[in-house]
């Protein structure tokens, strides 16, 4: 693949010229708690813990009771909250979010119900990427624009920093958090490649790097031992999560800005060849894939109950074993689909019903994807920075 610049990844840090302090030293360990092992899954009905819900990225909130096909058209906006650059993480009361005050990065912590600020810590550098929540802390990665950046760990309640673990890379792609350790993308522009890193979620000290041949936006998916992410160099790869080796890699015809969904052991990772992948978890194997109508970019597949959701320039429900269309909607928008209870929710754009695709709801924004929680949907306006939460009056 031709090596991807600047200006191709914009949209995956929110398109913002970027001036921040200088990353300085290597992870600085304080008594963070201790990350619980295991795959790190909301235990409650009020969780959209991290990207894309959990460490696999379904998309699917599958505890969501509150909102249904027959009550969501009686969504409204609750509140707003401005200067805001990423999806947020929700745990209970609590949504997480990246914050900006002209060029400097703060993590910020909001009440849920009413938009209203619980806290808000300085980090220097942006982030622009859902923060992950596992157990008392909270984990992100921030950037400089696209030559430096850190992983902070803080503390959820207060917003104390634990650790920051400094990098010579710009941090493009949202954390993910599985069995006590944080995984993400890097990228480096004047080298003009990627990486992922494997960095211990309790002392922020990095496991291990594996260097892509071009940039890393997506973001780590974690299911069966094994992470899986795509690059810019057209690969979707496979790594052992203890070591970073490579276990099996993919190539595609274009870019890999999407991140992989993987379900029932097959992943699901859409290219800028305009194709969903379908490969086989263990071996990168091609099971299926399916001709879409436009480049994914950093749109991402949603998995939920045997059908695979995805948007590129229409919004496709595809059977999750053999790639068959159920069917297609046009003029959703491209944001990566979120599913709960029967419900396709593309950004606030749109919500679909997830078995005929009948459009249920929309407002007139177009928003990154949504995170729900407790009957609520929160989206970011990318375009006015502000995180937007809808409810039920």
């Amino acid at each position: 693949m031709k090596r991807a610049n600047s200006r191709r990844i914009s949209g995956a840090l929110i398109g913002l010229a970027i001036t921040a302090t200088t990353a300085t030293s290597t992870a600085t360990a304080a008594s963070a708690p201790m990350v619980p092992h295991g795959p790190t899954v909301p235990a409650h009905p009020s969780a959209w813990a991290q990207f894309r819900f959990d460490d696999r990225h379904s998309g699917f909130d599958r505890y969501e009771t509150r909102l249904t096909t027959s009550n969501v058209a009686s969504l409204v906006k609750l509140w707003s909250f401005q200067s805001v650059l990423s999806p947020p993480a929700v745990i209970g009361r609590t949504a997480y979010i990246n914050t900006f005050v002209v060029q400097t990065g703060y993590l910020t912590a909001v009440n849920a119900n009413t938009g209203r600020l619980r806290w808000s810590t300085e980090l220097g550098e942006q982030g622009a990427s859902t923060p992950a929540v596992a157990g008392n802390t909270v984990y992100v990665g921030t950037t400089d624009g696209y030559h430096a950046g850190a992983v902070y760990a803080l503390d959820a309640a207060s917003g104390t920093i634990l650790w920051r673990s400094a990098s010579d890379e710009a941090q493009s792609s949202a954390p993910v958090v599985w069995d006590g350790t944080v995984f993400g993308g890097e990228i480096q522009d004047d080298s003009g490649t990627g990486s992922v890193y494997a960095i211990d979620g309790k002392t922020g000290t990095r496991l291990w790097t594996f260097r892509a041949h071009d940039f890393v936006v997506s973001s780590p998916a974690v299911a069966g031992g094994r992470v899986f992410v795509g690059s810019m160099d057209g690969h979707v790869y496979a790594l052992d999560p203890a070591t970073g080796a490579v276990l099996w890699k993919r190539g595609t015809a274009g870019y890999v800005d999407s991140s992989p969904s993987v379900d029932d052991g097959i992943v699901y990772v859409g290219s800028d060849d305009r194709i969903l992948y379908a490969l086989n978890a263990k071996t990168g194997a091609v099971i299926w894939k399916v001709r879409t109508g436009a480049a994914f970019g950093s749109s991402s597949p949603a998995v939920a109950g045997g059908i695979v959701y995805v948007a590129t320039s229409r919004v496709y429900a595809l059977d999750a074993a053999t790639g068959a269309v159920v069917w297609s909607v046009k003029g959703c928008g491209r944001a990566s689909p979120s599913v709960a209870n029967g419900i396709v929710f593309v950004g606030s754009t749109c919500a679909l019903d997830a078995v005929t695709g009948d459009v249920l709801w929309g407002s007139k924004r177009r928003t990154a994807e949504a995170a729900i929680a407790n009957g609520r949907l929160y989206v970011t306006d990318q375009r006015r920075y502000r995180l937007i939460a809808y409810g039920r009056p």
